[in-house]
C-alpha cells in the first residue's frame, strides 16, 4: 500500500494497492476516494474468490482527518 500526492487526485491524495495472491510486493489498484467535509476515505474491497467457503466480502475503509 503507498499514500501518493497527486494534485490531479480528490484533496490531492491518492492510495494505491495490491494483494499478495495477485501482483507480489506490487500496489497497482488505485483506491476509490472520497471527500466529505475534512475527511478523506479510501475503500479498498476485500472479497473472497468465487465459491471459496468460508468467504468474505467486504471493503477496508481507511480515513484521513485534519489534526483537531
Amino acid at each position: 500500500m503507498a499514500t501518493t500526492r497527486d494534485a490531479n487526485a480528490i484533496a490531492g491524495w491518492r492510495l494505491e494497492y495490491g494483494f499478495q495472491n495477485e501482483t507480489p510486493n506490487v500496489a497497482c489498484n488505485v483506491a476509490p476516494t472520497t471527500l466529505v467535509g475534512n475527511m478523506l476515505t479510501f475503500a479498498i474491497p476485500v472479497d473472497s474468490p468465487a465459491g471459496a467457503r468460508p468467504s468474505i466480502s467486504g471493503q477496508l475503509r481507511i480515513e484521513m482527518r485534519t489534526w483537531q
